[in-house]
């Protein structure tokens, strides 16, 4: 089962309880920087954001 919260938009599952999603930091560290796919990264988890399907950092 899912509801929709409406005053934060935010999605919650029943597994055994109430679940949220985590929050996702944003992609750091790593030995290699690769710019182009940290900025990819950072707008496929802006999207899921303010989707609602990720709660705010």
């Amino acid at each position: 089962m899912s509801l929709l919260v409406m005053t934060t938009g935010q999605m919650l599952r029943y597994r055994n309880g109430w679940q949220a999603a985590s929050p996702v930091a944003a992609p750091s560290g790593g030995t290699t920087v690769d710019a182009e796919a940290r900025t990819a990264i950072n707008a496929i988890r802006s999207a899921l954001i303010t989707a609602g399907i990720l709660p705010q950092p």
